[in-house]
């Protein structure tokens, strides 16, 4: 069945969650012009989605542009005072960083786009909060490739990225460096920390090069340094 539809226009990359008052979010965005800066950011929310056959019922749907450039591809944490702050991906200019807009309404209007502290080539992030209020970022790390993936924590809701430690890392050459991408971060109910996201063996000329790896840690691993080593 279909989730959201609007005709003539690719509607991509889209996000499901339930948030703490049990509502369903469907996040995803609309190319108007068949370029990413003319993305369009959109989503509904539903609180009767437990439906035995076909979509949710939206009880909500918004469109508000977040101003920036690149491709837009954001993922959300939240503050104690219910400060939402929005991660994306930029592909423009340098400096190479993770862009971050917030917003003080639940996301009826976002600060414009600003660049946060983290590096990033361009490419797909995501955070999570967890239930102590900490937060937990799953991103490439560097300004050049994704040969690097990495997991930060912040412990003062996004000030700081005090903890550092790594998925995967390959020192390697740029023709063999293996790829890591498009990671997905979610907090388990046993307070376990849940990723996923896409390798390539870029060493491989021939099938299989392609898989999806899961990773499974709490968030003491996270901060206990970073002994990764090249692939």
């Amino acid at each position: 069945f279909v989730m959201a539809d609007v005709p003539g226009f690719p509607d991509i990359n889209p996000i499901l969650f339930i948030d703490s008052q049990d509502r369903l979010w469907l996040m995803w965005y609309t190319v108007i012009a068949n370029q990413w800066e003319t993305s369009l950011p959109k989503y509904r929310i539903s609180t009767n989605y437990m439906m035995p056959d076909g979509p949710p019922e939206w009880a909500w749907q918004f469109s508000e542009p977040l101003v920036g450039p690149g491709n837009i591809q954001a993922s959300i944490a939240k503050k104690t005072d219910g400060t939402l702050v929005a991660y994306m991906r930029d592909n423009g200019p340098p400096p190479q960083r993770l862009h971050m807009s917030t917003s003080t309404d639940k996301g009826l209007t976002w600060s414009p786009v600003r660049d946060s502290e983290l590096p990033n080539p361009g490419s797909g992030a995501d955070v999570v909060t967890m239930r102590n209020g900490h937060w937990a970022l799953a991103y490439n790390d560097t300004e050049d490739g994704r040969h690097s993936l990495a997991i930060s924590i912040s412990t003062d809701e996004g000030k700081s990225w005090k903890y550092t430690r790594h998925l995967e890392l390959d020192t390697r050459g740029r023709n063999i460096t293996t790829s890591s991408a498009y990671p997905s971060i979610i907090q388990g109910r046993d307070d376990m920390l849940h990723v996923v996201y896409s390798y390539h063996h870029n060493d491989r000329k021939s099938a299989p090069n392609k898989t999806i790896k899961y990773a499974r840690f709490n968030e003491a691993w996270g901060k206990q340094g970073d002994d990764s080593k090249s692939k």
